[in-house]
């Protein structure tokens, strides 16, 4: 057995001399094939011969052999260890700026906040309102007025504890507390440029000077 191995490598390596030394292009292009495989046929007496498949083929007798003229990848190997790790490289250069990105959505309302505590009271302010009821006999009935009496049919002077030539009112007729007074009748009254006293004027429709009770107001 040993005796027809060594015969056979003996033949194999003869074939690939002779067809190397031959310089036959033809031979040398498909041997090996494309895939890098050699094509030969043996005899069970040991006799070889290296054949260019597929225009060739084995005869009767004669059984197929073939081989890689290049041996099977070995299998991978192991994986080494991790080799040190590097330096750190230098920083490098700072790039562009980035252009700016969109305006991104409003944000949900927040809750309402809690109710402040009340500020203190603010000082009082420096405007006074006077006032007067008088009766149609020109008694002074009530109010912040010190005095009032009759001038003339229809007409009265209400007097005050202060100067009120910078206030203004108005006055109507109407009863306070009792006593009557005339409708439809249209009350005028007059502030002074100096002093603490008006004068009021009650005129029914048509311009006639009537007495009736009335109420005024000034503020100032």
């Amino acid at each position: 057995m040993n005796d027809r191995l060594r015969s056979r490598k003996f033949w194999i390596g003869l074939v690939i001399g002779i067809v190397a030394a031959s310089g036959v292009g033809a031979a040398l292009a498909s041997i090996p094939d494309s895939a890098g495989v050699i094509h030969a046929c043996y005899k069970s007496s040991g006799d070889l011969r290296v054949i260019e498949a597929p225009a060739a083929a084995c005869k009767n007798g004669e059984t197929p052999l073939d081989w890689n003229a290049n041996g099977k990848a070995g299998p991978t190997g192991q994986r080494g260890p991790t080799g040190l790790k590097g330096d750190r490289g230098p920083t490098g250069q700072r790039g562009p700026t980035g252009q700016n990105g969109p305006t991104g959505l409003s944000g949900q309302r927040g809750p309402t906040g809690l109710t402040g505590q009340r500020g203190p009271t603010g000082p009082a302010g420096s405007g006074t309102v006077e006032r007067a009821a008088v009766s149609s006999a020109g008694v002074l009935k009530g109010g912040t007025a010190i005095a009032a009496s009759p001038v003339g049919t229809g007409a009265y002077s209400v007097t005050f504890s202060h100067d009120i030539s910078s206030c203004m009112g108005t006055a109507a007729p109407g009863a306070w507390h009792g006593g009557g007074f005339t409708t439809d009748t249209v009350g005028t009254m007059v502030v002074p440029a100096t002093g603490n006293s008006v004068t009021v004027f009650f005129n029914e429709n048509g311009g006639t000077r009537t007495n009736t009770d009335f109420m005024l107001v000034l503020a100032c």
